[in-house]
């Protein structure tokens, strides 16, 4: 898989035209009719930000503008902005997968919880296809486990004592219940893998539904012993990100084939740069960039936007993404791959004006 660095420009469109101008010799070539875009959303350990947390929300155009303040969101949360519009026969589609930690250090868990909980039954109760998953986070499991040792005292991440948040937090409490019912180990979409702190192949995970099927028992059942829960679990590990950043591959490509996915995104370890990390060929995307203000107070995310196409003269199907980080002001165009057929190849697909008409409904 080669990887290709491009920034969009105001002759891109132009260079598509040349392209389909020298690929005039290939049939059907620039026949092909985009039938859906599917943009998703990574964020971060939020830990307790609520602020930053509706900054980067805001930033990447998931709720509308009218989005009220940190201070009063349990009384007025967030409103997500659909985008399950079609155009010109367009389906066009958002997730946000939040890696986990959404809580501790900060002083604003509760609040934090309230957003995500929110957007998450919005999404769920609309019948759009619109998404928004969570994922459960070291810290979501010791607040689990009766384990404090990361609250903020000021004021208990607003729960205002200890014995209210052990209340609202352990597993039969009413964050801790919807935790357990509703928050993944992890999640696989468009063949990437989400998780909070890695993947290590001696799990020798391949389902990551059964993965998610037994954490949530063994949550329900307060049986923290079970190794997914463990130093080697998708929550704790850190064996995969310090590897990759070292360079060190084989073991995370072989993870990611025993769940056929091509790349992994994380949290979990922050990137002391403060933006995202991309490793091991672009296969490892590490996005825990410091959001808290208890932390670094870097705000961005991580984009993926995924073009789908069919060609109307041979029927065959194809697909480009383009990887981008989010944040205030900015946009960091990470990479873009080419899918033909199966795999990803070299080469790139056209943004057309009508991938641009698609994107604008997001």
């Amino acid at each position: 898989m080669r990887t290709y660095y491009l920034q969009r420009g105001p002759c891109f469109g132009a260079l598509l035209v040349l392209l389909c101008l020298l690929l005039i010799s290939a049939p059907g070539y620039c026949e092909k009719k985009l039938v859906e875009v599917h943009r998703i959303i990574a964020v971060g350990d939020v830990h307790g930000d609520a602020d930053n947390f509706l900054k980067v929300l805001r930033i990447a155009n998931l709720v509308e503008e009218r989005a009220t303040s940190a201070s009063d969101v349990l009384e007025n949360p967030p409103h997500w902005k659909y985008s399950t519009r079609r155009k010109n026969g367009t389906t066009v589609r958002t997730t946000l997968v939040q890696v986990g930690d959404l809580i501790d250090r900060g002083d604003q868990d509760l609040q934090v919880l309230n957003i995500a909980i929110s957007l998450q039954e919005q999404t769920a109760q609309s019948g759009s296809q619109d998404e928004v998953v969570l994922l459960i986070g070291n810290h979501e499991l010791l607040n689990l486990q009766g384990h404090y040792y990361y609250v903020n005292k000021k004021s208990y991440g607003g729960f205002m004592s200890e014995a209210l948040r052990a209340e609202g937090t352990q597993p039969g409490g009413a964050f801790g219940k919807y935790i357990v019912d509703n928050f993944k180990a992890a999640h696989m979409d468009e063949g990437i893998l989400f998780v909070h702190a890695g993947i290590e192949a001696r799990m020798n995970v391949k389902d990551v539904e059964a993965l998610n099927a037994e954490v949530r028992e063994a949550l329900r059942r307060s049986m923290f012993r079970n190794s997914y829960l463990g130093s080697s679990g998708p929550l704790w590990t850190r064996k995969m990100i310090r590897q990759s950043m070292s360079g060190e591959c084989r073991d995370v490509r072989a993870a990611l084939k025993q769940l056929n996915a091509t790349r992994v995104v994380v949290g979990h370890t922050p990137q002391e740069s403060g933006k995202i990390g991309q490793y091991c060929d672009g296969q490892v995307l590490a996005i825990d960039v410091g959001m808290s203000r208890w932390m670094y107070g870097e705000v961005a995310a991580l984009e993926l936007v995924f073009s789908k196409y069919t060609d109307s003269i041979t029927g065959t199907s194809s697909a480009n993404v383009v990887v981008s980080e989010l944040r205030e002001g900015a946009l960091g165009h990470l990479h873009t791959e080419v899918e033909k057929g199966g795999g990803l190849d070299a080469g790139r697909g056209g943004d057309s004006a009508e991938d641009n008409d698609a994107l604008d409904d997001l």
